[in-house]
């Protein structure tokens, strides 16, 4: 029997309560078969959400999508998404990467799974967060990155259970995974060595690197217990770059050593930054939702982290960034729950 996965999960309000998701599988006629409950620290309301369709069904999706052009270097610019459970549409973006095959790739905590675009943001299709070999265990994703190899790995944590790195082919088969410390959030690849980096921030902040059969290589202890923010990536020289809660960028080696950082000056100062990415000619480019009443935007530095520019401005709540190898940024919205390409940066 081929069978549906549909999820009702609930969408934040101000109440502090905990909060329950449930699970329904279901058969092609869409009758209940069993349902699987758990709940989250996430306060919320109901939401009741439609089912999201196995792989490989025709299927249209009911995003939205527009395509302007801006005067500016006459780039297109191509905005899709919105808040969601049908295909193409996002309850809560968590992460996006972008192959080598120009494929946006992008995470969806609420809605336990990772839909594909093409850079045209047409949808292409969707798999599930499950963990191999732990039947039944979906997992809410929490960031996700590309190795070397062109396959995804994705961290994450099944509900009332343990955190989890695995790796996905392109098509969304599980080809790896292994167990990571609780409260893991952020991953990274380092492509030159395909190690895996992971992130926490509990009583410190973490750095874990492993070897992608899950052995742990070594781990980098930041010295300052208040540093750790949320986004972590390695830069072409197998530097660690990172954000901190002291709204500033940290670049590290990887046995530790601090190579530079701080908050910027002038244009290129740093203000709210809320995800980092590096491109193919080792610049960084820093989402960075701004001060009160300013709009957000995404500058570009160099690998020495001297301002060159903003790449793009006027962004509401701008949220996890990435690159293709062709010169396109992808950028996302966390309250409309939007994914925006630019043609050029």
């Amino acid at each position: 029997m081929k069978t549906t996965v549909a999820h009702t999960v609930q969408t934040p309000t101000y109440d502090t309560s905990t909060t329950t998701a449930y699970t329904d599988v279901l058969s092609p006629t869409s009758n209940v078969v069993s349902t699987a409950t758990f709940s989250y620290p996430w306060p919320t309301e109901t939401r009741f959400v439609k089912p999201t369709t196995t792989l490989n069904t025709d299927v249209h999706t009911s995003m939205h999508k527009e395509e302007t052009t801006e005067d500016v270097g006459n780039r297109r610019v191509i905005t899709f998404g919105g808040r969601g459970s049908q295909l193409g549409q996002f309850a809560h973006l968590n992460g996006v990467a972008v192959s080598s095959g120009n494929e946006i790739f992008v995470a969806d905590r609420y809605n336990c799974r990772v839909q594909v675009f093409n850079m045209k943001g047409v949808y292409v299709h969707n798999f599930l967060t499950t963990v191999p070999r732990k039947a039944g265990s979906t997992m809410f994703p929490y960031d996700i990155s590309i190795d070397g190899n062109d396959n995804l790995w994705v961290v994450g944590k099944v509900p009332f259970g343990s955190s989890y790195a695995v790796q996905y082919n392109r098509d969304g088969r599980a080809l790896a995974m292994f167990r990571v410390q609780s409260g893991t959030t952020s991953l990274a690849i380092d492509v030159q060595s395909n190690h895996i980096l992971g992130k926490y921030d509990m009583a410190s902040c973490v750095i874990n690197i492993f070897h992608p059969k899950g052995l742990l290589v070594r781990t980098l202890n930041i010295p300052d217990v208040m540093s750790c923010g949320h986004s972590l990536v390695v830069n072409r020289e197998g530097n660690v770059v990172t954000t901190t809660k002291h709204n500033m960028v940290h670049v590290y080696s990887q046995t530790g050593h601090l190579l530079f950082g701080g908050h910027g000056n002038g244009n290129g100062r740093v203000t709210y930054p809320q995800d980092i990415c590096t491109d193919i000619s080792g610049h960084i480019l820093v989402a960075d939702r701004g001060s009160w009443g300013v709009k957000g935007w995404v500058s570009m530095f160099t690998s020495r982290g001297n301002f060159v520019r903003h790449v793009v401005t006027g962004l509401r709540m701008v949220g996890p960034i990435a690159v293709g190898l062709e010169g396109q940024l992808v950028v996302t919205d966390e309250r409309d729950n939007t994914v925006t390409i630019y043609t050029t940066y």
